[in-house]
This record gives C-alpha cells, structure tokens and sequence, in this order.
C-alpha cells in the first residue's frame, strides 16, 4: 500500500491503532513492515506501542490533544486541570500536559506529542463526562462539575485549600448538579462543595 492511500484510507481517524488496521488488509505482515518504514521515515508518529499518529505534514488539519488523550488510554475522559482551563474554572496554562481519568491504572504517557496524565479511579466514579466537538473530533471531557470533583478528590484538595485554588467563573457551574455529583465521592469532597456554596459569594450556578 501507498503511504498516501494509507492517509487517504485512515487519516481521518485521527490517531491509529495498528491493531485495527491490520485486520482490514490483505497481507497484514507486509502491512507490519511498512508501518515501521513509515515510521522511520517520519511520516507517522508513535505515540504508544501500536498507535501512532499520521504526520502533520501529510494532513489538513491538527488532532486535538484531547482527542489523542482519549484514544491513547480507553476508557477515559479529560478531566481535572485540564478540563477546568477548558472551561474557564482556572486560567490556562496552570498545568503541563493533558489530564484524563480512566478505570484502568495510573500512568504517563510521554511522546512527541506532548505528555498525558490518566488517573485511575473506581467505576462508580467513571461519569459525568460528556462529548463535546473539538475541530471535528469528538472528545470525551468531564462536565464543569464532574472536573471539579475529580480534582478536590484526585488531588486530595482539604477545604482550607480552597481559597488558595484561584477557582474562577463559578458561575457556570450548576450546583445543584455538583451536589448531585458529590454524593458519590468521600465526605472530604463533599465538604469542599458546602463550603464553596456558603463562603464565595460569585457560586451562585443553578
């Protein structure tokens, strides 16, 4: 296969897992070879073992962040900082990477790409995400709430901290959704969300 009818054929998913593809062709093992030609040759990217990203040179458009986050580790969503500059609940920039929640174990994952964060939680915590259109790609993001909790939980915030956190635009947050949320985490996290309901005078989401 041609390296352009491979881009032609697959480009449009974005990120490549070679195990997908493999099943779809002809001779899988001459198919193995010319993804490691590709590779040292710079046109794909790798971005984990088995999944590699087309080179920006050969495509139209850049692949979110996020959405590479997604396909890197599944099940998992964007959450915590990440999700929270994505909002507009804490100023950009405030953290390195992307960070993203999984049922799966807790890791890193370097590339050229950039670096991603997964946290693992419990499945009963694994919700509260929704899909949300990034130039095309469709990104799986924890709602303003759900990143909120993930992050007084994941980064074990105490509510003295709070004040300290330079949470902004609160006002976007439904609280009666955060609440909601809350319930299914520790009573730590709980307490943090009463204290955000009853000390800043700017929460006033419904």
């Amino acid at each position: 296969m041609k390296f352009m009818d491979f881009v032609e054929r697959y480009g449009r998913l974005g990120v490549i897992h070679s195990s997908e593809v493999v099943g779809l062709v002809a001779r899988p093992d001459v198919f193995r070879v010319q993804l490691n030609q590709w590779k040292e040759k710079g046109y794909l990217v790798p971005l984990k073992r088995g999944v590699y990203l087309v080179s920006q040179r050969f495509l139209k458009h850049e692949i979110p962040l996020f959405y590479i986050s997604n396909e890197l580790i599944f099940p998992s969503y964007v959450s915590l900082e990440s999700a929270m500059a994505f909002y507009g609940l804490i100023p950009e920039g405030v953290f390195r990477g992307v960070v993203a929640v999984t049922t799966r174990k807790t890791e890193t994952i370097y590339n050229k790409v950039g670096v991603f964060h997964y946290h693992h939680v419990k499945p009963s915590l694994f919700m509260g995400f929704r899909m949300v259109n990034i130039d095309g790609f469709t990104v799986k993001i924890a709602s303003p709430e759900k990143s909120l909790l993930d992050y007084f939980y994941l980064r074990k915030i105490e509510e003295r901290e709070i004040e300290g956190l330079r949470l902004q635009n609160l006002e976007i947050v439904n609280l009666a959704e955060l609440e909601s949320l809350s319930l299914f985490y520790p009573m730590r996290v709980q307490k943090i969300v009463r204290r955000l309901k009853n000390e800043i005078p700017s929460f006033t989401g419904s």
